[in-house]
């Protein structure tokens, strides 16, 4: 994927926003392409760029064997992203606990 995040035409067809139109899920992208502008101008960051760094680092180095966890809890895990879990599943050895609201 381009920059780390999914084409226009692949978002616009993903079928889990069936509840948005397609112009309304261009509209979307057009903003978050601004956003994504924006930040690059001001310098600036996002959790989910601090997220898709540390996936580059692990995925494509030896960074995440030195970096591994036993055993992991988690609480609030609806507040975090696929690619935010992904990485601590990969980071822990054994078991990991998740909890929080059912969303």
């Amino acid at each position: 994927y381009y920059m780390g995040y999914l084409p226009r035409d692949i978002y616009t067809k993903h079928e889990k926003t069936d509840f948005l139109n397609t112009m309304e899920k261009k509209t979307i992208y057009y903003l978050f392409l601004e956003y994504e502008k924006w930040k690059h101008e001001q310098r600036a960051y996002d959790f989910m760029d601090i997220v898709n760094h540390i996936q580059k680092r692990l995925w494509y180095g030896d960074a995440w064997k030195k970096m591994k966890m036993d055993y992991l809890m988690v609480d609030e895990v609806q507040d975090l992203t696929p690619k935010t879990l992904q990485i601590l599943l990969r980071l822990t050895n054994h078991n990991v606990f998740f909890s929080g609201d059912t969303a």
